[in-house]
């Protein structure tokens, strides 16, 4: 009797999405147990959410991106997850990520769950909510597959957690560095971000730091070894001293002829 009163209530919502009652009349193609299961998801978000109106919204959203790799209650749980970080005052914000989350995992062919955990680990790592979707757009739109998802947004936390989160501008450069640094060479992401935290430890700052890993990429074409090209890089800083990376760049570019 109760499960009857609680969809009776449910279904007086003004919500587009059912219109059935559990005795088989129906002018939907909704069946009973998914208009008890939109009932439940309504529940679970409504919990977390200030407003009926974005409640209705936020599920109309949730709806739309169920599919064979994700249950309604799992994109639910999702969903209030992200609006639980950003707080129930920002719901523009959690359908926006949200929906990227999607995104990604439909061009992507990525497991739903892998993507919104990588969104998760990202938000995390930042200050921003509008630079942690940024983050994952640039993740997203640098890899191929579900496998350089997770290892790209590994390698950016990295990067981030090296920079700061108040420079994020810079730390999406590196992993483009970093990324097109691999497609020149062949070498791995994390080789390439091997380079970049040891080039950083010795330098004084970020820019020259990126301009260096620009080098030590450029200079793999001469003896095939980035470990062998950064640790010449980083002698030639120590021998000059930081504060003179001009000078350093000359020297290394003599060495391997760019």
């Amino acid at each position: 009797m109760k499960k009857i009163i609680f969809m009776t209530a449910f279904l007086a919502l003004s919500i587009p999405l059912a219109s059935m009652g559990c005795d088989g009349r129906s002018d939907t193609n909704i069946s009973c147990d998914e208009a008890f299961n939109r009932a439940n998801a309504y529940k679970i978000i409504k919990d977390a959410e200030n407003s009926n109106d974005e409640t209705i919204s936020d599920l109309n959203l949730v709806l739309s991106v169920v599919n064979e790799q994700t249950s309604l209650k799992e994109s639910a749980y999702t969903f209030v997850k992200i609006l639980n970080r950003v707080g129930n005052g920002d719901t523009a914000h959690a359908q926006q990520a949200f929906r990227l989350i999607s995104d990604i995992a439909i061009n992507k062919h990525s497991n739903f769950k892998t993507v919104s955990d990588i969104y998760m680990s990202g938000l995390n790592a930042e200050n921003s909510i509008d630079d942690s979707i940024s983050n994952l757009y640039l993740i997203g739109s640098l890899s191929s597959n579900e496998e350089d998802l997770i290892r790209l947004s590994k390698v950016f936390i990295s990067v981030l957690n090296r920079v700061g989160n108040g420079d994020t501008a810079n730390a999406q450069q590196v992993l483009r560095l970093i990324v097109d640094g691999s497609h020149r060479t062949n070498q791995s992401f994390e080789i390439l971000n091997n380079s970049f935290q040891s080039i950083m430890n010795a330098e004084n700052s970020i820019s020259d730091t990126i301009s260096n890993l620009n080098l030590v990429i450029s200079a793999f074409r001469v003896c095939n070894d980035i470990k062998q090209a950064t640790n010449e890089l980083i002698d030639i800083l120590g021998t000059v001293g930081n504060g003179d990376t001009a000078a350093a760049q000359r020297a290394f570019k003599g060495i391997y002829g760019l």
